[in-house]
């Protein structure tokens, strides 16, 4: 069994850490760091970045908003 990571997951790996770093607002970050509860609001902010990476429903085709 080889528990390497491929190549593609490697750079998967890369990208989503990309994105968290770039996309997710300091406000969410320090709430979810600090354990503070996360308002109606925050969840739909996260999900509308989710949503402009189309990663929000990510087994949906890209037709539909998924990424295919």
């Amino acid at each position: 069994m080889d528990l390497n990571f491929t190549p593609e997951e490697l750079a998967f790996r890369e990208e989503v850490q990309a994105f968290l770093r770039e996309k997710v607002p300091a406000s969410l970050k320090d709430k979810v760091r600090n354990g503070i509860h996360l308002s109606k609001a925050d969840h739909e902010a996260w999900h509308a970045i989710l949503h402009a990476q189309g990663w929000l429903a990510n087994h949906w085709p890209k037709a539909h908003g998924g990424p295919g």
